[in-house]
């Protein structure tokens, strides 16, 4: 197994073993995602934090080699999916015993566990077994940009924290002298830490050496002065009356007098999950929020808001967390349910819970005021001098809260499904909001409840139940119930079982039948619904209809149009889901929420609501889409659209930038409307979609997702009988192909689609096919026929008048001639078709020609013309976002920067071909990498596609 080291200088070893990890840079990438395992880690913070200030133009392809080469070091060691390509970075995987910094977290959660329950000689094994861990400062010797600096920090600051928690096992422990070479290593070397003077002077204090401790405070503050200019804190001041009380003469005995009773200690707290697991951060954050209030310039209350939606565990954890903290608050432990959002409808009113306090706190019935305001100051007063811990469990709102908040001293612990922003905003509460669990503690809940070679056992099935209960604890808690119940049951049989319920079936809702419970507390249906009822009727609605989309998130815009709502009120509705938690606010203005929200949102939209919302909804993306084509294409040629569907609000692209941020957000749920828009009727969305999305995904590379989203719109254009949408598709189809080289299908489309044109008498769509011929033959090698076709198409052009057309068929005769060696005649095609484009406005089809014409100019021996011919065409390329020609002008750029010597700039060239190459999958990146290797010697150019896309 292979082991991770970073509290110290970065180690990795197999069995004992050192493992190679390569240069200075390839170590910081791998320290980086260390440092954020189990999460991708993306090029842009890779590359930031490798070359913090100027990163190289080569920075994406050397962080690719980095990556590669410490991935073969893995594999070599047995272990080769340690990291993978994950997005447009890279994920690290690791478990807990795999690497130091996790099994030191884990350590000093379990001591900080064993504290609170008294086990104090358990706390100090367990905070003894941490400090060994550590070989120096964290990440030592690695070159660390403000990433990692802040990671190593916040390690070496844990470091000094376990010294401190260890040195104050020990002092309560009795063993004091343990305690003290320690702290006093501590405070020489970090002589402004109060914490850690503070507990020196308890330390001698124990020991009987009052005159030191009062003299180690006087030298701390002494220090603190000089440095920072200020007094000591609380803690440091809180140590010195500690000791100077204690040595503080007894007063006389005034003699026996009648014992007050002692206050009644109530302890209400739930039992603990025995099973509890994960939420170490929000656990870190929680245990951080106390110390500061504790040290802070006078006791006040400290309200924690745990938020999240239904079924994320927010009970469990602040149960949890009250049990670990518990002996923090000896006067003792209220509890209350709220039931804000319980299955019943009936919530606790405040009155009640406060009633219910008095009594815990022995307070005689005939004593209870029935006044709400009278109840909630005599509460107050009662805790006015005493340190409780009150958990306010399932909070409706802010407002069924504040009469139960404790005055000073005391801890208030609210869990709600809303935000409870006002709680926030008015007690200054701390929020602390919950997401589904991370992949590696979904995982570990289950290796709690069903033991570890149960999973071991079946790893694959074991990972889709994680991924089919959307990483939801209640969800987790329920399947692995069941599993348990079922010991002959086999994993993948629930895997199986929960694949199928979840499946995307435009027939039928997803189900969430596999959990369901007898207990509505538990039945992830009820505990939705309870949500979802709370709603008013517009975010009600909102909610529903999201549930028919297919995710992962959607934009306000698109939300707008398939509530039929203006752009203000779905924000407002969608800012009340946020607040209740049952959808997530992303970047770039999108919104989420989880596959099992997803499928109880479907479960409850109502008959004849989806049909029209889907309807608005592709017609949104069908005109968003039309104008951003546009934008992209500018003699993009098919009809106008029809003015959109009542309801719908198409936002306004301002420019082909514009365009493409637009197409890259949506892109994952484009195709999803076209196969929508191509069951409805009338089906005509389905192909203007389809055909409004062929640009950028020709250009950005999404050939396969193109191709599905035509078929769909293939099968619409045959049903309805439209002949000249079916011909258009299969055009748009058979220039897929081609770039795809599946020539054979390619052929096939082409043909009928000529067919279909000559039969309907369209000139200008002949044409357009007559190119696409021309570009699959000379695919194919067949230049005399692809010259033969671009002849044909130049004539149809010039005879409706298409200029653009012409010229794209000039550049493409030129290409050819190229092709076939005849230069000078290439030179006066490629050079016509650029002063016909120029005349014109498209800069996408005059870039093709300037890369033909940059070609032509290279190989007659013109290479700075080549090389300024081949700028103009990368300037045209970038714009309009056709990354596939962008990598084949770098390509050809490098080449004809070789031929003139300039062996530095080809270099550059290939190196951010071979990058987006990579980024596009695509084969010829390797080959670009050997011809990188063989520098300096000039090579051969590389042949574009000589045309522009149909």
């Amino acid at each position: 197994m292979l082991m991770f080291a970073v509290l110290g200088p970065l180690r990795v070893h197999l069995d004992g073993e050192p493992v190679s990890l390569g240069a200075k840079k390839q170590r910081t990438v791998l320290a980086l995602l260390v440092a954020r395992a189990n999460r991708t880690v993306g090029l842009d913070d890779l590359i930031d934090e490798v070359w913090p200030d100027d990163p190289p133009e080569s920075a994406v392809a050397n962080v690719r080699t980095y990556a590669a080469n410490l991935r073969r070091a893995f594999a070599a060691a047995g272990s080769p999916d340690v990291i993978v390509r994950s997005g447009d970075g890279y994920q690290l995987t690791l478990d807990p015993p795999t690497c130091d910094a996790l099994v030191f977290d884990d350590l000093r959660q379990r001591a900080a566990d064993a504290r609170a329950g008294g086990d104090l000689a358990g706390s100090a094994r367990l905070l003894e077994e941490a400090g060994r861990l550590w070989r120096g400062s964290a990440l030592a010797g690695v070159a660390a940009g403000t990433r990692l600096r802040a990671y190593a920090a916040a390690l070496d600051e844990a470091q000094l924290a376990t010294v401190e928690e260890l040195a104050e096992v020990r002092v309560d422990l009795g063993a004091a002298a343990a305690a003290l070479p320690a702290l006093r290593e501590l405070v020489t070397a970090h002589p402004l830490r109060e914490r850690a003077q503070a507990l020196l002077m308890r330390a001698l204090h124990r020991q009987g050496d009052v005159a030191a401790a009062l003299r180690v405070y006087t030298e701390a503050r002494a220090a603190l002065v000089e440095h920072l200019g200020v007094e000591p804190g609380p803690v440091l001041r809180a140590a010195q009356r500690e000791i100077l009380a204690a040595t503080a003469a007894e007063p006389p005995d005034p003699g026996p007098k009648e014992p007050a009773p002692a206050p009644v200690r109530p302890a209400q707290l739930p039992g603990d999950l025995p099973a509890f697991t994960g939420r170490a951060g929000h656990l870190r954050q929680l245990d951080e929020a106390l110390a500061a209030s504790r040290n802070g310039p006078s006791p006040a209350v400290l309200i924690t808001a745990i938020a999240g939606t239904a079924g994320v565990g927010k009970t469990a954890l602040a149960v949890h967390w009250a049990h670990r903290i518990r002996e923090s608050f000896p006067d003792g432990q209220l509890y209350v349910n709220l039931r804000g959002f319980d299955p019943s409808g009936s919530p606790v009113g405040a009155a009640e819970a406060l009633r219910g306090f008095l009594d815990a706190l022995g307070v005689a019935a005939e004593r209870v005021p029935p006044d709400l305001a009278e109840r909630a100051a005599l509460y107050r007063s009662l805790l006015a001098d005493r340190r409780l811990l009150v958990v306010l469990d399932n909070a409706r709102d802010a407002g069924q809260v504040r009469p139960l908040l404790p005055g000073s001293s005391s801890l208030a612990v609210v869990t709600s499904r809303s935000d409870l922003a006002g709680l926030v905003v008015s007690e200054g509460a701390l929020p602390v909001v919950l997401d589904v669990l991370p992949a590696h503690e979904a995982h570990a809940l289950l290796v709690r409840r069903m033991g570890a070679r149960r999973l071991a056992a079946e790893p694959e099935a074991a990972r889709e139940i994680v991924t089919r209960c959307a990483r939801l604890p209640l969800a987790l808690a329920v399947v692995a119930a069941r599993a348990v119940l079922r010991p002959d049951l086999p994993l993948a049989t629930i895997a199986a079982d929960l694949r199928e319920a979840m499946r995307p079936d435009p027939s039928r809702s997803a189900d969430l039948a596999p959990f369901r419970q007898a207990d509505p507390a538990t039945d992830l249906r009820s505990v939705f619904a309870s949500s979802y009822r709370a709603l008013d009727p517009v975010p009600a609605r909102v909610f529903r209809l999201i549930g028919l989309t297919p995710g992962p998130d959607i934009g306000l815009p698109a939300v707008a149009s398939l509530a039929g709502y203006p752009l203000d009120r779905a924000r407002a509705a969608l800012d009340a889901l946020v607040a209740a938690n049952l959808v997530v606010a992303l970047p770039w203005g999108r919104f989420g929420l989880h596959d099992l929200l997803r499928a109880y949102a479907r479960e409850q939209v109502g008959a004849g609501e989806a049909e029209p919302a889907l309807r608005r909804l592709v017609d949104h993306y069908t005109h968003v889409a039309d104008a951003g084509s546009r934008l992209l294409h500018s003699r993009r040629g098919h009809e106008p659209l029809p003015d959109p569907v009542p309801g719908v609000v198409p936002p306004a692209l301002a420019d082909a930038a514009d365009a493409l941020r637009w197409f890259a957000h949506e892109r994952p749920l484009l195709v999803d409307a076209v196969r929508t828009a191509a069951r409805s009727r009338p089906a005509r969305a389905a192909w203007d979609l389809a055909l409004a999305m062929y640009v950028f995904f020709y250009r950005q590379g999404y050939l396969d997702q193109a191709v599905d989203a035509l078929r769909a719109a293939l099968g619409a254009a045959r049903g309805a009988g439209d002949r000249t949408a079916e011909a258009q598709v299969r055009r748009a189809l058979a220039g897929m192909y081609v770039r795809l080289g599946r020539v054979g299908e390619a052929g096939d489309e082409l043909r009928l689609t000529a067919e279909l044109f000559e039969a309907v008498g369209d000139r200008l769509e002949r044409a357009h096919t007559q190119g696409t011929l021309a570009q699959l033959n000379y695919s194919t090698g067949e230049f005399d026929r692809a010259l033969e076709f671009s002849e044909s198409a130049r004539e149809l052009y010039r005879e409706v008048g298409h200029r653009n057309g012409e010229a794209r068929t000039l550049n493409a005769i030129g290409w050819i001639h190229a092709q076939r060696g005849d230069f000078e005649k290439a030179l006066v095609f490629c050079t016509g078709a650029l002063d016909l484009h120029q005349a014109g406005d498209d800069r996408v089809d005059a870039a093709h020609a300037w890369d033909s014409l940059g070609y032509v100019q290279h190989q007659l021996g013109r290479f700075a013309d080549a090389v300024a011919s081949f700028e103009e065409a990368l300037l045209r390329f970038r714009e309009s976002g056709d990354r596939y020609e962008e990598a084949s002008t770098l390509e050809n750029l490098g080449a004809a920067q070789a031929d003139a010597g300039d062996v530095t700039a080809a270099a550059d060239a290939w190196r951010r071909a071979a990058t987006i190459l990579d980024d596009l999958g695509h084969p010829a990146a390797a080959t670009l990498r050997d011809r990188l290797a063989n520098l300096p010697q000039p090579t051969t150019p590389v042949a574009s596609s000589g045309s522009a896309a149909p």
